[in-house]
């Protein structure tokens, strides 16, 4: 389990306003109305921390039904989808509206960037349908996919329709169809800025 789960709620909800308006918004208005991906996280967070608190298996359960209706106007508003059974790090970042999909059980690190028509999911059988864990400062670009039990390592790159299915180094540039590492740069030159600092 990351350290994000266990923070409070609220507290992401503002590391991830901080972060939408370092990349570029204007204003706490223009992320709170505009950004689809800010949207998202504020009502997976809400709902993640009430999941956590409930001492019932009704009460867990009667979380995960309200959920999974304002997850799905979510998905047909934004196409982010981000199960409660995910495990999201500090402030990721999804710059535009888009299909994004997440397989439950799926940890993600801290300030990791997600484009348009990411999947991030399962496949095959036992012991491969297990979804990936992700490190932090991940750059995934668009309509890549990471599948199956793999590691992505801190800093890597997975470039844009690439298709990783092996795990990832610290720092690896992985480009194409099967994904191979052509650079060993990071992602420091594909953020827009430095991350949050953890307070």
């Amino acid at each position: 389990m990351n350290e994000a789960a266990v923070l409070d709620p609220w507290r992401l909800i503002g590391e991830d306003l901080l972060r939408y308006k370092q990349y570029g918004a204007s204003n706490t208005f223009a992320v709170v109305f505009v950004a689809p991906g800010f949207r998202a996280l504020v009502r997976y967070r809400i709902f993640l921390g009430w999941h956590r608190r409930c001492r019932t298996k009704i009460g867990k359960r009667i979380v995960w039904a309200m959920y999974a209706f304002v997850r799905k106007g979510m998905e047909g508003k934004t196409g982010i989808s981000l199960p409660l059974h995910a495990q999201l790090g500090r402030a990721p970042y999804f710059p535009h509206n888009g299909s994004f999909q997440i397989a439950r059980g799926t940890e993600v690190g801290d300030y990791c960037v997600f484009h348009q028509g990411v999947t991030l999911g399962t496949a095959g059988h036992m012991p491969h349908h297990l979804p990936p864990k992700i490190g932090s400062r991940v750059f995934v670009g668009a309509n890549a996919s990471i599948i199956g039990p793999i590691q992505v390592g801190d800093d890597a790159v997975v470039g844009s329709n690439a298709v990783v299915i092996s795990d990832v180094a610290d720092r690896a540039v992985m480009a194409g169809n099967p994904a191979r590492q052509v650079s060993d740069k990071g992602s420091s030159q594909f953020m827009l800025i430095a991350s949050p600092k953890k307070r």
